[in-house]
């Protein structure tokens, strides 16, 4: 089975540098997206650009 992921990663998040997320979207063959200005619950601090990556 196939499936397209998608990684979204908060660009100012304190538990990680985005190291983790870019690693995982490699390995996924997934598109990766940082949100600026949000942190590691970047769907709470940027709900907006979130649903955006989500659904463009």
């Amino acid at each position: 089975m196939k499936i397209k992921a998608l990684v979204v990663w908060g660009a100012e998040d304190s538990v990680d540098n985005g190291t983790a997320g870019r690693a995982s979207a490699r390995d996924l063959g997934a598109q990766f997206v940082e949100i600026p200005g949000a942190g590691h619950l970047s769907m709470l601090a940027r709900p907006g650009l979130v649903a955006s990556a989500i659904a463009p």
